[in-house]
């Protein structure tokens, strides 16, 4: 996983965020033209890795939650069997699997309301 930071954290900016709606390398959005649950995390990371908050919270509500199940991966890798981690662990899935679907609930009424 810290490679995958790694490779988000050195991707150029300009790349990143430039025309990111015609090119895309998401099956969902190409096929149905619309966002998926998991549409700007990428983007939400890189901001997060670069201190822009909101920024991260615009892209996707869940990116946040992505970055604390890294830090909760890292402690089970540290303590593997503490009851305290593995508690942990399952709050923050079931912070971002919440906060995926409200996102996603939020895009779907988002766009379907002012387009």
């Amino acid at each position: 996983m810290s490679v995958g930071c790694l490779v988000i954290y050195s991707i150029p900016e300009k790349e990143l965020f430039a025309n990111h709606q015609s090119n895309t390398l998401c099956l969902i959005k190409s096929c149905f033209l619309i966002d998926c649950p998991g549409c700007g995390l990428t983007r939400g990371i890189y901001c997060l890795m670069h201190f822009q908050f909101q920024k991260a919270i615009n892209y996707n509500l869940a990116s946040p939650m992505v970055v604390s199940m890294l830090f909760g991966e890292l402690l089970l890798v540290c303590k593997p069997y503490s009851k305290t981690t593995i508690h942990f662990n399952k709050i923050i899935y079931f912070l971002f699997i919440g906060s995926i679907i409200i996102n996603y609930i939020y895009k779907i009424v988002k766009e379907q309301l002012f387009i």
